[in-house]
């Protein structure tokens, strides 16, 4: 009868009475853990307005939901999804009785920016710590120097909210050095895709401070902190499934690839340098004759003066090509294509062709600058970080319009960031032919 009536008893009792009994029965616990400037009475009361307030974590496992909490108390911090929150998610809870996985709702422990940057200041090493999203209007730089990484940073009175353009976390230690650390909205995304909750909970309503945070965990690494601190900053990493995270930025190998199908350049399969390119581009910036010049030159002392041969007729077809193997494939096509009037002249003094190749160059080089800049497979930084690789390349294909260059990758940035037309760009480019 007494085991009848404690059966209905327990019934009776409601999830949120029975979880106030296993706090209190656990009070012992947390005083041991708490730090002594955190009374365990005020902890508690913290930790039951944070369950009760959030009905998922009444019906997460139960066990995982307790233990969480003593994680917190060991950290020292507040519940109060200031300092930390309880997050609730899908996991493997255990096994059945015919020993297969058993998945179900967990709560994880999850300190948050503020208790980061707290207990940042409570270790005694760090001077100054912060974080903060870069919004559309921002004046933002971040650089690093002989001096060391520096930071301007000045919010604007009316910032774009809608866009986002960087997030920064900065530490100054007790000696002076400074630590600056930088994330891009793709890095942002990267690490909210492998998250096990990255479409609830914090990620979800707090969006902005779980970007701070991962640019604080990825500063802290770098930063003289004690053992202890390093393992609070990575209390949730179970919350991350590294063995799927997707990479949403281009690889270099892509962007290089990208690159070259932009700029126009050699046609050989093999990739590095071109000898034939590298020997034309000297000859110009010098002034000097090419290599292979030079040794046609010292051959011919050997040979008859009529450069068509002894006999005085044009050489054949085999000879023109078998002459030609040091020029790249598509110069030896353009010969092929010119009258035969054209091609019966010295190649080393080719007037007409240095007269035409500049218009066409430029030319391509617009269209290689615009094809970029308006790349949907890249994002803004994207697109503006391989802008300034190919700046570089350009300037050693143009070395006599390094004007029109610079000229290309302002005009490209511009409409990169949506600050200008692609068509009214092209247009402008154009006229400065």
């Amino acid at each position: 009868m007494n085991h009848v009536a404690t059966i209905e008893a327990d019934r009776s009792v409601s999830p949120q009475q029975r979880f106030r009994d296993e706090l209190t029965r656990m009070a012992d616990q947390f005083v041991a853990a708490l730090p002594e400037h955190i009374k365990p009475e005020r902890f508690q009361r913290i930790v039951l307005t944070a369950v009760l307030s959030d009905p998922a974590l009444l019906k997460a496992d139960r066990k995982s939901l307790l233990e969480s909490a003593m994680r917190a108390a060991q950290d020292g911090l507040m519940p109060d999804k200031r300092e930390g929150a309880f997050v609730v998610f899908n996991t493997k809870i255990g096994k059945d009785d015919r020993g297969k996985d058993v998945y179900g709702n967990a709560v994880q422990w999850m300190p948050m920016i503020g208790g980061i940057i707290k207990k940042m200041h409570q270790s005694g090493e760090i001077a100054m710590v912060t974080a903060k999203v870069v919004y559309g209007g921002d004046i933002f730089r971040a650089w690093v120097d002989d001096d060391g990484e520096h930071v301007n940073y000045e919010q604007a009175e009316h910032p774009d909210f809608e866009t986002i353009r960087q997030v920064f976390a900065l530490a100054k230690t007790k000696d002076g050095a400074v630590y600056v650390e930088t994330l891009t909205p793709r890095d942002i995304e990267k690490i909210r895709s492998v998250s096990r909750s990255k479409d609830k909970g914090p990620w979800a309503t707090w969006w902005e401070e779980m970007a701070k945070k991962s640019a604080i965990r990825r500063l802290a690494k770098r930063l003289p902190l004690s053992a202890d601190m390093h393992d609070l900053i990575q209390r949730d990493n179970d919350l991350y499934d590294l063995s799927q995270a997707p990479d949403p930025r281009p690889s270099l190998q892509q962007r290089l690839q990208v690159a070259k199908l932009a700029a126009p350049g050699p046609s050989d399969d093999v990739e590095g340098f071109d000898a034939a390119h590298v020997t034309r581009e000297t000859a110009a910036l010098t002034g000097e004759p090419a290599s292979g010049q030079t040794e046609d030159n010292s051959q011919s002392s050997d040979t008859p003066a009529d450069d068509n041969g002894s006999d005085g007729k044009s050489p054949s077809p085999e000879s023109t090509v078998a002459a030609d193997l040091s020029e790249p494939a598509d110069e030896a096509d353009e010969e092929e294509d010119a009258p035969a009037s054209e091609q019966e002249k010295p190649s080393n003094g080719s007037a007409a062709a240095s007269s035409s190749e500049p218009t066409r160059t430029r030319a391509d080089c617009i269209k290689a600058f615009m094809t970029t800049a308006t790349d949907p497979d890249l994002d803004v930084a994207g697109r503006r970080d391989l802008l300034e690789q190919m700046k570089d390349w350009w300037k050693a294909d143009l070395p006599n319009d390094l004007d029109f260059v610079k000229a290309c990758l302002s005009t490209a940035e511009k409409v990169a960031k949506g600050e200008l037309g692609a068509e009214a760009a092209r247009k402008y480019l154009e006229g400065l032919l």
